[in-house]
């Protein structure tokens, strides 16, 4: 591994002549990650065949090449000449096998591609692509169809065993030097796991020797102080799987005595997790009457701790040949396994520093002395390699306390990865610390790589994307929003951000007027630049206008140093130091320009720049458009819902003004059918009255002469309770008047109410009108049971007759008074009695002449719970109501507004308050004008 170190070191210019891209290094992990696996197989992998193929695996995916497969060199078994063979091979999808094919096994070794073996004896790798490789081995590669190759030889004890070769069939593929470097590592670890087969193998052959000592006689007793006397463990077992011999070393190795599992299986003394290979390796042996070796398992002391162990066996066969049992030996391992733990472990902190794929590699001490500096990267700061070795690394960084701060972070023992900036070049750099066998941190490894032209990079990117994002936007602002003063300010200031300017402004080109002038009417900029809005006269401006008419770009970098007299002139007028100037023809004939400025800089305009300024005007131009054609069809739009709106309101009166008719004919009609009957009832009660007190006087004289009366008359007179009758007659007929008088009230104000002979403007009593709707609603006013009622106060002042239309004014009271009655009602439902009865309902209608105005107020208050102001914005609005489905139109205040205000040409408003009640003004004048 030392050399594989050394050999990193020594070729870093090969292994990273550039700056590895994305691709590359996702490539290098690839083959890391590829490495990592192949070794962990070989290590791990007991069965050779297995390991070698799970190894190729993943290093053909790793790599992406179509074929992995391994020669070995060996001697002819007829001739005993230098001969090649094909042992293992792996194939990615759709590639054709060739591993059975007998061509490819006993080839002439110097005759296969002769070079190749004298470059392998000198430990020298094959690689590139197949068309420049001599024409011989063009010709045994070009017939395969192969196209690129990597061959490396694989050594046994500084010995050439074979190689291992990866084609590519399709594509071919160029192999780095780190690439070449890292799969000579891979080789080695090949080779030792091939010698590690070879030496089990010895170790199987030597058994087999023993064995055969065993059946000799002569031999038996050496034997048998050969095995007793052992570092190993040899044991026989039964056709059934139990032991039938173990030597004396198992005691010593396990703890339990041997004959404790005589004629026992071993079962009890392997790991649970080994105990079916085990007995898949026993079986093996009974089944293939074979030999078999490779296997490790954990044994179980009879102290409860676990030992690492391998195992091989051999049949014994009777003399038919038939297998009677298996015989073997058993190594203790473990001392190997723990060395392979630590091995594994620092080849797992080689990794780490080897995946970061360094440009600079370095490492400190726990004091910050640098102990190792290599890599190509130093250059890029005027180093050599091993130059700073020895250094304190806070001597030399003493000015970038961050730096520092991230070492001391990883000399604590924390794994980090930071991104420092030293002498403005960006480096990303990972520390990983070095521990010894107490856990103790000893010092940090790490790689720095030099990213300063992905910084770059990612920097052009972000600034680009900053431009797509201004121009994204601004369309989504356009497709958002048809205001085009906002979408004019949010661009100037996106522009300026982005740009990094001291101002940006919009002017438009007026030539309407006499004398033209540039308007400048938008701009954004930094709180101390000067504002640039407001009229340029052209007699100020008159030669950079020509050039600006022209519809080009005008860049000026540096004002001081512009040729153009005209643009200087006024660009020094207005103090600037740079300007991008982009004009732009929008509109029907209409001329804008967009001004970039600096005033205390100087500044090269990029093309890209330009071009995206360019975009904006164009973006501009769109936004402008679709604001002239909103505003156009919203100005359409307006005077349309104008119209339907007064349509609506026309339609909505005469449908009201229909129904009330309706209403008010009906309304008279059974005022006037009622009033006939109850009339002629009304005037014959008196009538009645008299002729009853008649025959009341009559039975009273009869009473008086004739005071004992037959037997027959006496019994009427007590079955019909005359005394009674007498008195009670009487108190009906004057209640049945007072019932009429009552009925006749209601009468003549369901005719006040409907007003059928007041159509037309009339004098009116506005006193009548508010009576007669307080009469029709009191049912709904008076007290019922568990409900005290709403009481209904009255300030009357003193009004003279008013011209009115009387039924629509009447309509108005009736709204309003019942609105009130269904607040309050709603808001008693949610009361007890004892609180309504505390804070009853009230109504207050009031009256007075307002003799400035020449006219009357009605005011009608509540003192229920009051309106929102939202919902006072809308009281009036057709349509628009606060009560449940089927208990409102949303005419009724509408319709009241329009009586007032367009009939009687007077005011309606509402004055209301949450908690404070409601009250409706209404203001009419005394005399309108006659039509």
């Amino acid at each position: 591994m030392s050399d594989i170190l050394t050999t990193n070191r020594q070729n870093q210019s090969v292994c990273f002549p550039n700056k590895p891209s994305v691709d590359e290094i996702k490539s290098r992990d690839y083959l890391i990650e590829g490495i990592a696996i192949a070794t962990d197989c070989l290590q791990s992998v007991p069965d050779l065949e297995t390991s070698i193929d799970k190894a190729s695996s993943a290093l053909g995916k790793a790599l992406g090449v179509d074929k992995v497969y391994i020669f070995e060199y060996h001697s002819h078994p007829t001739t005993g000449e230098l001969a090649i063979s094909q042992r293992w091979e792996w194939i990615a999808e759709g590639i054709l096998p060739g591993i059975n094919n007998l061509a490819w096994q006993n080839l002439a070794g110097k005759d296969y591609c002769p070079r190749w073996y004298e470059l392998f004896l000198q430990g020298k790798v094959i690689s590139g692509l197949v068309k420049d490789f001599p024409v011989e081995e063009q010709e045994i590669l070009e017939s395969q169809e192969i196209c690129s190759v990597l061959a490396v030889p694989i050594q046994i004890k500084n010995k050439l065993w074979g190689f291992i070769q990866f084609d590519n069939y399709h594509s071919p593929h160029q192999w780095s030097s780190s690439e070449q470097i890292a799969l000579k590592s891979v080789a080695l670890t090949f080779g030792a796991a091939i010698e590690r087969e070879q030496t089990e193998l010895k170790l199987i052959e030597l058994n087999n020797k023993l064995e055969t000592q065993i059946r000799t006689n002569e031999n038996n007793i050496l034997f048998r102080n050969l095995v007793e006397n052992a570092n190993d463990i040899f044991y026989c077992l039964s056709s059934n799987m139990t032991f039938s011999y173990l030597s004396p070393y198992f005691t010593d190795l396990l703890g339990y005595q041997i004959e404790e599992f005589i004629g026992n299986t071993f079962i009890p003394i392997v790991h649970p997790d080994d105990v079916q290979a085990c007995i898949k390796f026993i079986q093996a042996g009974f089944e293939t009457g074979e030999k078999q070796a490779g296997l490790e398992f954990r044994g179980k002391h009879k102290n409860g701790s676990m030992r690492w162990l391998t195992a091989n066996s051999s049949p014994i066969k009777d003399i038919d040949g038939k297998v009677v049992g298996v015989q073997g030996i058993v190594r203790d391992i473990t001392e190997r396994k723990e060395a392979e733990e630590i091995l594994y472990l620092r080849e797992q902190q080689l990794r780490t520093v080897i995946s970061s794929a360094p440009l600079i590699l370095f490492a400190l001490d726990n004091q910050g002395r640098f102990t190792l500096s290599d890599g190509k990267g130093l250059q890029a700061m005027g180093l050599q390699p091993e130059q700073v070795v020895g250094q304190n690394v806070y001597d030399m960084y003493h000015d970038y306390p961050k730096i520092l701060a991230d070492i001391d972070q990883a000399l604590t023992g924390q794994e980090m990865t930071t991104y420092p900036e030293i002498a403005g070049m960006f480096f990303e750099s990972h520390f990983c610390p070095i521990r010894n066998d107490s856990g103790e941190v000893i010092g940090v490894t790490g790689v720095s790589v030099d990213i300063t032209e992905r910084k770059r990079s990612e920097q052009l990117f972000e600034e680009q994307a900053q431009r797509e994002e201004l121009l994204n936007l601004l369309t989504k602002q356009i497709r958002s929003s048809l205001d085009f003063e906002e979408i004019l300010e949010n661009t100037l200031q996106e522009v300026r951000d982005l740009f990094h300017l001291d101002s940006c402004c919009f002017a438009w080109y007026c030539c309407e007027t006499e004398e033209p002038y540039w308007d400048c009417i938008k701009e954004a900029h930094l709180p101390d630049i000067p504002k640039t809005t407001g009229h340029y006269p052209i007699a100020k401006v008159r030669g950079l206008t020509v050039k600006l008419l022209q519809l080009k770009p005008i860049e000026v970098p540096d004002v001081e140093i512009e040729t153009d007299l005209d643009i200087r002139e006024v660009l020094q007028m207005l103090g600037l130091k740079a300007s991008l100037m982009i004009p732009m023809q929008v509109r029907a004939g209409s001329i804008a320009v967009i001004n970039c400025m600096h005033y205390n800089k100087t500044r090269d305009w990029s093309d890209a720049e330009i071009e995206l300024m360019q975009s904006v005007m164009g973006q501009l131009a769109i936004a402008l458009n679709q604001a002239e054609l909103y505003t156009q069809s919203k100005a359409k739009a307006i005077e349309l819902e104008k119209t339907l709106t007064e349509l609506q309101q026309t339609q909505t009166q005469m449908i009201q003004s229909e129904k009330m008719s309706s209403l008010g004919q009906m309304v008279a009609g059974v005022a006037h059918e009622i009033n006939n009957p109850v009339n002629f009832i009304h005037g014959n009660l008196t009538h009645a009255c008299d002729y009853t007190e008649d025959l009341l006087r009559l039975v009273q004289l009869y009473q008086q002469n004739y005071p004992q009366p037959v037997s027959q008359i006496e019994e009427e007179l007590e079955a019909i309770d005359f005394e009674f009758l007498q008195k009670d007659l009487t108190k009906l007929l004057k209640s049945m008047k007072v019932g009429t008088e009552r009925i006749r009230e209601i009468v003549k104000s369901l005719r006040t109410f409907s007003r059928l002979d007041e159509a037309e403007c009339k004098n009116t009593e506005i006193h009548e009108g508010i009576d007669s709707t307080l009469m029709i609603l009191q049912n709904r006013l008076k007290p019922k049971q568990e409900y005290p009622g709403i009481e209904v106060f009255k300030e009357y002042g003193k009004l003279p007759v008013v011209q009115c239309y009387a039924g629509q004014l009447n309509q108005v009271f009736m709204n309003i008074l019942a609105n009130a009655i269904d607040a309050l009602e709603e808001r008693d439902q949610k009361r007890t009695l004892t609180e309504i009865q505390e804070n009853p309902s009230t109504i207050c209608i009031k009256t007075e002449l307002i003799e400035k105005k020449q006219a009357v107020s009605i005011t009608i208050c509540d003192n229920g719970l009051g309106i929102p102001q939202e919902i006072q914005n809308r009281i009036f609005d057709p349509f628009f109501t606060t009560k449940t489905v089927g208990k409102g139109t949303g005419l009724g205040m509408s319709i009241s507004y329009q009586i007032i205000t367009e009939r009687h040409k007077g005011s309606f408003k509402c004055v209301s308050s949450p908690g404070s009640g409601a009250c409706f003004v209404i203001q009419i004048p005394i005399t309108q004008g006659m039509t």
